[in-house]
């Protein structure tokens, strides 16, 4: 009997190591690219009656965008519009200010902007809004560039979620705002880059400024 379940215990030992050293030999998969994703944020966790509040959509993508206030000819820039929503109304929808950052495409220096390209507008619920939740549904357009030019349209759905309440209701400012700024982790892996790069940087500068070179 011993002899069997040593027998068992030796075949699934083995098999077990032939499935990882098969395994092992599978050429590792790729990392994903990052999904294109829209957020939405809001200034206060609710909005009451007959109030104005800024609300915000931001589109994080890894590629190189264009905005309307810095257009470039034959790239749709970043667009956003939002459907009608009973009882509530948006002002004049306002786009980043041109980057300083401009990126040669078919030829033209463009101004572009990378990864973090946030919108914004106010929000204002009417006197007689209905009370509770409610949805303003939209789309955002984009057309991403690269050296080569541009690359297909883009589009993507906008939900934004507003919750009515009476205009003496309290509420909340959201940790969240403002939703402009850079995410917490990129602020503190360009820190550490810094850190990093500045004992080098220094001795480089101190050594080429004196004799011209930094500018060659």
């Amino acid at each position: 009997m011993w002899r069997e379940l040593l027998a068992v215990l030796l075949i699934g030992i083995t098999a077990q190591a032939q499935t990882q050293a098969n395994q092992a030999d599978l050429p590792s998969k790729p990392a994903p690219k990052p999904v294109p994703r829209v957020e939405a944020y809001q200034r206060l966790s609710q909005l009451r009656r007959g109030t104005t509040e800024e609300v915000g959509v931001v589109l994080v993508v890894n590629e190189l965008l264009t905005s309307v206030r810095s257009p470039s000819t034959g790239i749709v820039p970043v667009t956003l519009t939002l459907d009608a929503e009973p009882g509530l109304s948006y002002s004049k929808i306002t786009y980043p200010k041109p980057s300083q950052t401009k990126f040669k495409v078919n030829g033209n220096e463009t101004p572009v902007h990378w990864g973090w390209f946030p919108i914004e507008m106010k929000l204002t619920a009417d006197k007689n809004a209905a009370l509770g939740p409610h949805t303003i549904h939209g789309k955002l357009k984009y057309q991403p560039v690269t050296k080569e030019g541009a690359l297909p349209l883009q589009e993507m759905d906008v939900v934004l979620p507003v919750n009515v309440v009476e205009h003496y209701a309290q509420v909340s400012k959201n940790r969240e705002w403002p939703f402009y700024h850079m995410p917490a982790g990129e602020i503190v892996g360009l820190t550490i880059l810094c850190i990093v790069l500045l004992p080098i940087l220094i001795p480089l500068m101190a050594i080429c400024i004196p004799t011209g070179r930094c500018a060659d």
